[in-house]
């Protein structure tokens, strides 16, 4: 794991926050235990912690790259995971002219 130091990006610090925060695929869901429980409510659907959580479970070696820093932002290590769709992006000027 990553030596914690001063000079952390925001990327390594979440990644370094949300470790295993989320839970192996599949599990028991109907079970009394699980429908009193909170803790599979914490993370936010949409948010870089869940995202985050989502790359470690799923992607460890894009986890692996963003503790080390080598991902600008939680979306670019998501897309480059397969988790997130790259958005399209479009100018507006180029609609206007016609």
């Amino acid at each position: 794991m990553l030596a914690v130091c001063d000079a952390m990006t925001p990327t390594q610090e979440r990644a370094v926050e949300t470790e295993h925060a989320i839970g192996e695929h599949g599990g028991d869901r109907k079970s009394e235990q699980y429908q009193h429980e909170n803790s599979h409510v914490d993370i936010q659907l949409n948010s870089a912690d869940y995202w985050t959580a989502r790359i470690a479970r799923d992607a460890p070696d894009i986890y692996n790259g963003m503790l080390q820093g080598e991902y600008r932002s939680v979306n670019a290590a998501a897309i480059e995971a397969g988790i997130v769709n790259a958005k399209t992006r479009y100018s507006l000027s180029a609609c206007l002219r016609h």
